[in-house]
């Protein structure tokens, strides 16, 4: 079995959306050594994308945005994979939707 390749989390805007806590909570215990690091929930996207190089994040979690053109910039603009929780989401990974 192959090791979770997700050691570095960078949790955005988690203050107002605890089901992203749950699933980082979730995937931190998935990887062998992970590190988590915080963004606060008024980061800019180009601030998130900054962190995000500057930490050497492998995965950015983060509540699913309404805007479709946000979902668009921040899967196609990020500097690692973006894992988007929606509102309500049980702490699960069985079927992610991986561009």
């Amino acid at each position: 079995m192959r090791p979770f390749p997700f050691s570095r989390l960078l949790v955005a805007g988690s203050e107002d959306h605890p089901g992203v806590l749950s699933y980082a909570a979730m995937l931190a215990t998935c990887a062998v050594d992970s590190t988590v690091a915080f963004a606060d929930a008024r980061t800019t996207v180009p601030e998130l994308f900054e962190t995000a190089r500057e930490s050497r994040s492998d995965l950015i979690l983060a509540r699913r945005p309404r805007s479709a053109v946000l979902i668009r910039h921040l899967l196609c603009l990020a500097p690692c994979p973006v894992l988007l929780v929606p509102d309500g989401a049980a702490a699960s990974v069985t079927r992610p939707l991986v561009r």
